[in-house]
């Protein structure tokens, strides 16, 4: 018996050897493609399927309000007059809400004698115990803290906790100044939470919103549903809410809560809503699937190919003996090492593609991706053993269908041509090449055409010139927040001999901040992006007027409310006049306010994302107007600090820090920075996942391309007696060469046509995530018809010859 199995051994490792090719390629292919299919699964895990870092997530919802009559049409906020209402239900659904203010506001503190700059934000007390178990440190607040005449109570996160407290645990019950007032701190959240995704509020104060601004739509509302309740039940009762609310509104005003509605949703599918993430999860794992299934598709075909060069072989096991369950025992035995060497190429290649995504296409940390991390998990581990598994035993399906008694004895009965690959075989054969010849146009020319998107959104002129342009956050101290810091910090600067222009801004282009609103002409109501800033700005950046006056600089006094605006904006408000002089209204048609246009600047590129695909282009606010003050420099606590610096050094920026903190005592500048390297930094993340795409098409046209090398050797190998009959008949060889051409014209016209069509698909298919899928794959495809042409041409041309030549 030992004898025997060791002999059984030998020939198992032996036909190994033989045909070491087969098992090399076959593992290769399916590992490699199990593994990017693994790294999609990653992605769709950590943002679908992930459990959310908090209390019972699964029954946690987003509450929202959306007024198109008002310009809320795709809103995630609702009011705090919702609140109320739902909290006066008897049997609403909701065990407990909590608010949380939409915007982050900055200022500065001292603590254990430093100052610190720090962002804050207005949240409900309830909405800690609606989150989390408990604290790192201390207690929640009290519910208290949330009404007008309760204790000022705080609760910071954990990274400020350990930067400003260094961990100290007296942190908790200390007295923290926000914005003049002083609360204390009773809690640290939990390590690495967030209570809004992307949001760097790291300081949580009480939000009371007062009586005059309870119907404003600007929270975000939060609600637990009750034990046993559905989101199917929620929404029925915030239907029949919205109808009775509908009711009560004067008929003078209802014009404008025309399309009224209040629904809720899971609170992840918010997050992801929010962050732009809702489909591109399916659209990692459907790219992985499409590889695996192109991967599948070819080593199913050489598997039937080697299965039927060793049909003679098996069928006289079966004369010996064999029944054919030992016949698929053999068969599967030697699909081991395939699934073996795929496992130890599969399971790296998902481990290490999981941690590049996360160091660079999902590293953004204002983005609110820490919130859904990448892990190699055992749920991972077991969809690539899965589809591991999958892919060997249907590359068995048609061998094993081929091991029928019937046709291993056609095959010992047979001689050399009835061994030889069928006619029907051969076509089957032919037709999976056009397959593969469709799929690779595809593939590489929705590849192709979205990288050159890519590519031309990335290095497409910007409008301005960051070269030497320097920036920096500056916060403010508390209750100076307004022009005449501003005016201090830019005679200071005058004084630095390495500043060379210094102006302020809310935000920068290219920064990844939004700020829009919605404005209205005569002619048309659209979204524009506006950029609250100084005049000085468009000198530092070289952004050229070409029309009406210049925005005024800091000192020079500004009255009413003049906007300016870009040249694209400019002709989409008013396409058949200019615009200077004109009106524009800003805000709800309720209550919509009177803005002049002053001046045209020549249009900027703000970010390499599709903002403006629903935005109508820029408009700038000046600073120094009391609707810049109010309502931004106020409001946000801090401003954006641009200059020019030359030369650059770590003495200028220090001597810049000096003269600022000099002159305004209390104020903190934050780590100063190229403007150009941010860019720069911009388009790289941006093209990473381009890479990904690039990475992946040229994975599946090698794939597809060298399963057609395979089956055309395999065919034209099949044809070597034909052949060498003909030759004795009188054929020549441009005879064979004619009909070969013949043939492959007939597999490759489909092939053509199938991969445009595909290709169409597949761009429409990403146009809702990639605006510009479509745009460029005209010309993509004109670049990828030929290359992949040529390739198939090559592997097809090459059997032939050699087929030739030794006929």
């Amino acid at each position: 018996m030992t004898h025997s199995l060791s002999s059984e051994l030998q020939i198992f490792f032996r036909r190994l050897w033989q045909q070491r090719l087969y098992f090399v390629v076959s593992a290769l292919f399916l590992g490699l493609a199990t593994g990017v299919a693994g790294v999609g699964f990653q992605v769709l895990y950590a943002f679908q399927l992930q459990p959310l870092p908090y209390v019972d997530p699964s029954r946690l919802v987003l509450i929202r309000e959306e007024a198109p009559a008002m310009g809320l049409g795709t809103s995630l906020q609702s009011s705090a007059k919702l609140r109320q209402d739902l909290d006066r239900e008897a049997d609403s659904g909701i065990q407990s809400t909590a608010l949380i203010s939409d915007q982050s506001q900055t200022t500065t503190a001292r603590i254990n004698g430093v100052v610190v700059a720090l962002d804050y934000k207005g949240v409900s007390p309830q909405v800690f115990p609606l989150l989390f178990s408990r604290p790192v440190l201390g207690v929640w607040p009290e519910l208290s803290s949330g009404k007008a005449d309760g204790p000022h109570q705080a609760v910071i996160s954990y990274a400020f906790w350990k930067r400003a407290f260094g961990g100290n645990p007296n942190a908790v019950n200390s007295e923290l100044q926000v914005a003049g007032q002083s609360y204390r701190i009773t809690a640290v959240l939990p390590k690495g939470t967030q209570i809004v995704p992307g949001s760097s509020a790291e300081v949580f104060i009480p939000l009371v919103v007062p009586t005059i601004q309870e119907n404003n739509i600007n929270e975000f509302l939060y609600a637990r549903l009750s034990p046993g309740a559905s989101l199917h039940e929620l929404n029925v009762r915030l239907a029949a809410l919205t109808a009775r609310l509908q009711a009560l509104i004067p008929p003078q005003f209802r014009s404008f809560f025309n399309g009224l509605r209040i629904d809720a949703m899971p609170l992840r599918s918010a997050f992801l809503q929010e962050m732009e993430m809702s489909r591109l999860p399916w659209l990692y794992l459907g790219v992985g699937l499409f590889l695996w299934v192109i991967a599948v598709f070819n080593i199913s075909n050489y598997a039937l190919l080697r299965h039927h060069a060793i049909l003679r072989s098996l069928g006289i096991r079966q004369i010996l003996g064999a029944s054919r369950l030992g016949i698929f025992a053999q068969l599967l035995l030697e699909q081991i090492p395939i699934f073996l060497l795929g496992l130890f190429i599969a399971v790296p290649i998902a481990g290490l593609g999981s941690r590049w995504l996360s160091e660079s296409v999902f590293s953004t940390k204002g983005d609110g991706y820490h919130l859904f991390p990448l892990h190699f998990n055992i749920g991972v581990l077991v969809f690539v053993l899965a589809l591991l598994l999958m892919g060997v035993m249907i590359a068995l399906v048609l061998p094993l269908f081929r091991s029928r008694p019937a046709s291993l004895r056609e095959a010992i009965a047979g001689d050399e041509r009835t061994a030889s690959l069928s006619k029907g075989m051969q076509r089957l054969l032919q037709v999976a090449s056009g397959v593969q010849v469709a799929l690779a146009i595809a593939v590489l020319g929705v590849a192709l055409s979205l990288t050159t998107s890519a590519l031309i959104l990335g290095y497409r002129p910007l409008g301005f010139d960051p070269e030497g342009v320097f920036y920096a956050t500056l916060y403010f101290p508390p209750g100076h927040a307004n022009d005449a810091s501003l005016r201090t910090v830019q005679g200071a600067l005058r004084s630095v001999p390495y500043v060379h222009g210094a102006a302020f801004a809310s935000t920068l282009p290219w920064q990844g901040d939004i700020m829009d609103g919605n404005f209205s002409s005569r002619q048309r109501t659209g979204m524009a992006i506006f950029e609250p800033t100084t005049g000085e700005l468009f000198s530092l950046l070289h952004i050229p007027l070409e029309g009406g006056q210049a925005l005024p600089p800091l000192s020079a006094p500004i009255q009413g409310n003049p906007i300016w605006i870009g040249s694209d904006a400019c002709k989409r408000y008013y396409p058949d006049q200019d615009c200077v002089g004109k009106i524009l209204h800003l805000g709800p048609q309720s209550s919509p306010k009177t803005n002049p246009i002053s001046g045209v600047y020549a249009p900027i590129s703000w970010s390499l994302h599709s903002v403006m695909r629903h935005r109508v282009g820029m408009m700038y606010i000046p600073l120094n107007t009391p609707v810049g003050q109010r309502h931004f420099l106020s409001t946000l606590g801090n401003v954006q600090l641009v200059m020019r610096l030359s030369p650059e050094s770590s003495a200028a920026r220090t001597e810049v820090r000096n003269a600022i903190h000099l002159a305004l005592p209390g104020a903190v500048l934050a780590n100063i920075h190229s403007y150009a390297e941010l860019i720069h930094k911009r388009r790289a993340d941006f093209l990473a996942f381009d890479a990904v795409l690039v990475v992946f098409a040229l994975l599946a046209t090698f794939i597809s391309l060298f399963g057609v090398y395979v089956v055309q050797g395999a065919v034209q190998s099949a044809r070597g007696s034909e052949y060498r009959v003909r030759r004795l008949l009188g054929a020549q060889i441009h005879h064979f060469r004619r009909r070969a051409l013949a043939e492959q014209a007939r597999i490759l016209l489909p092939g053509v046509i199938l991969g445009i069509a595909v290709a169409a698909a597949l761009a429409r298919a990403m146009s809702t995530q990639f605006p510009h899928a479509l745009l460029y794959l005209a010309p993509a495809l004109i670049v990828v018809l030929p290359l992949v042409l040529l390739v198939y041409w090559l592997s097809t041309w090459w059997p032939i010859r050699k087929v030739l030549r030794n006929g």
